[in-house]
């Protein structure tokens, strides 16, 4: 689907919150288009730099190059790829440049107020729990993600 393309353009709405990396923070975008052709019904992971401050439900426009996931290098070993395909999940681009957010709020109003409350589940949890609250938001959230998707 996406093979032959290196730098890319894409256009797409935010569907997850915010996760860290040692030097970048990552978003997983739903696409729109990619270099002006449409592509809907994938997604996407994007690394930006960690100043870049995406919300859930933003559209935006970003340029980047795009990459494959690893395939197993090993017979019988995890495959990456594949379990990005089971996720919807074709590639990953390295945001070269800023993103441009072009509106906020395009996702269902109902996915937005469900997220809310989930942000404010966890950052509850964390005040009360500390460390232990991560086995808590495991058991009381984990079941949301899936369904999410």
């Amino acid at each position: 689907m996406y093979s032959g393309i290196d730098e890319v353009q894409v256009t797409g709405i935010v569907i997850t919150n915010r996760k860290e990396t040692t030097y970048k923070a990552s978003y997983t975008v739903r696409v729109e288009s990619v270099n002006n052709n449409k592509f809907k019904g994938t997604n996407l992971i994007i690394y930006t730099s960690k100043d870049t401050n995406l919300e859930y439900g933003d559209k935006i426009i970003l340029k980047g190059t795009f990459k494959r996931a690893k395939n197993a290098t090993n017979y019988m070993a995890f495959d990456y790829r594949e379990y990005l395909k089971i996720k919807n999940i074709y590639g990953i681009v390295n945001v070269d440049g800023e993103v441009k957010v072009l509106a906020k709020n395009k996702l269902n109003p109902v996915l937005i107020c469900i997220n809310n409350i989930r942000n404010r589940i966890k950052s509850n949890l964390k005040e009360i729990l500390g460390d232990e609250s991560k086995v808590a938001i495991g058991i009381l959230l984990r079941r949301y993600e899936r369904n999410r998707r």
